[in-house]
């Protein structure tokens, strides 16, 4: 059986076996969005192997670009750190938790281990509430910006240190959707309620094909509970550079990662192999009656171009992203990759339209790192005690949730003191 075929067959066979009877209703019948979702990003865990001098880490570069400085501390503690945002969204409840990308500081093997030891540690530890991931820039590109695997390899090694693989996009690609496939079984193991769906594009990927060339990871996760509305959430690859021109900064330096791009037809190509059409695709043959749409990306919306001459390829994405909207406007784009600080998210919080004349939008939010200066986390969903309504179509609500309040904080800054004796006694083993 060919693989797109026995993917689609499998799609729905775990659906009727998992989900059983639960349907989607209509909006008039229902009693509010089912879901509370936790939103985190950016954790940039950096290898011991890299270099000390502090190359793209430095005030100077800093200067440049809209990132908070981390503090050494910081950057050695990075896996606690997404381990207690974690935690702090486990503990307001949510159901569901979309990691935004950039989990990697530059798509080192030992970076995505312990990433993804951290991520399946927290599932374990709270009754398997799954958590979905799209990939960023610095999963596969070194310090988020370079391909070349000679530049990849001198960033995360050094000498008298074990040798330390970088990882290609297929490498992080194949790690992520093995992740959402159990994160998928391992929920509904123990839901009394509900039911997650997953299904994404891998079996068809081609090892060989790289980020500009058509390799993209495109998912779609579905959640159906009786009574209640369905949502559909678009796992959407937004370093999928198929078809654009390579991109450059000034003296000639590598653009890629400095802004994100989605494949969609256009005047190179029209055919049925871009993302657009992959996912649009997938909700059409799940038969889907979701009443929400979430897409998780790793860039906003406004960041969705690339060094092109005049603004074409932009138009075509936002035209074209149409076809991802629903009719009845719930429509959301939730991202990271700015390192927004915290007390800026609110002002994310706008409508984008889209379409070749503005016929529908998406509602976004944009949060920012969990180990930046401002560092947080937030909760999208159903209402609830210190939730705030979020400026959107669909009645949704958001909080904010900060990682470094002292009075509420207590615990973290204990492990991080414990922590930074720990790194402090054992220096000479990262030198």
């Amino acid at each position: 059986m060919p693989k797109l075929v026995s993917a689609v067959v499998c799609f729905f066979v775990f659906i009727i076996i998992t989900c059983g009877a639960q349907t989607a209703i209509s909006a008039d019948s229902i009693s509010g969005f089912p879901l509370k979702i936790g939103l985190l990003a950016d954790s940039q865990i950096t290898t011991y192997n890299g270099s000390r001098v502090a190359l793209y880490r430095s005030k100077t570069i800093d200067a440049f670009v809209n990132v908070a400085i981390r503090p050494p501390a910081l950057e050695e503690l990075s896996p606690q750190m997404l381990k207690y945002a974690l935690d702090q969204l486990y503990n307001e409840k949510v159901d569901v938790i979309l990691y935004l990308g950039d989990g990697a500081n530059s798509g080192g093997e030992d970076e995505l281990n312990v990433l993804f030891s951290t991520l399946r540690g927290s599932r374990h530890n709270h009754n398997s509430v799954p958590i979905f991931m799209v990939i960023g820039n610095h999963d596969y590109l070194g310090v988020g910006n370079t391909s070349n695997m000679v530049v990849r390899r001198r960033l995360i090694n050094r000498p008298g240190k074990p040798k330390n693989k970088p990882l290609t996009k297929y490498d992080v690609v194949t790690r992520i959707s093995a992740f959402n496939h159990e994160s998928t079984l391992l929920a509904n193991k123990n839901l009394t309620s509900g039911c997650f769906a997953y299904r994404d594009n891998f079996d068809s990927l081609l090892a060989l094909k790289n980020h500009n060339n058509g390799l993209y990871l495109a998912g779609l996760v579905g959640y159906t509970e009786q009574n209640r509305p369905a949502v559909e959430i678009f796992l959407a690859d937004t370093s999928d550079y198929m078809y654009a021109t390579k991109p450059r900064v000034p003296n000639s330096v590598e653009g890629y990662g400095a802004k994100g791009s989605i494949s969609s037809s256009n005047h190179i190509s029209n055919d049925d192999n871009t993302q657009m059409t992959c996912l649009k695709r997938f909700s059409d043959e799940a038969g889907s009656k979701a009443e929400y749409r979430i897409i998780a990306a790793h860039y906003p919306l406004q960041d969705l171009h690339m060094f092109y001459k005049g603004d074409w390829w932009n138009t075509y994405i936002k035209k074209n992203l149409l076809s991802w909207t629903l009719n009845n406007g719930n429509n959301y784009w939730v991202s990271g990759h700015t390192h927004i600080d915290m007390g800026k998210v609110v002002d994310t919080m706008k409508p984008y339209k889209v379409g070749p004349n503005n016929e529908s939008r998406f509602d976004c939010i944009n949060i920012g790192s969990t180990t930046d200066k401002h560092a947080h986390v937030a909760v999208l969903g159903r209402k609830d005690k210190e939730y705030v309504e979020f400026p959107g179509n669909g009645g949704l609500f958001y909080k904010i949730i900060p990682m470094f309040d002292p009075a509420a904080n207590e615990s973290l800054y204990s492990d991080i003191k414990k922590d930074i004796e720990a790194i402090r006694k054992g220096s000479q083993a990262h030198s």
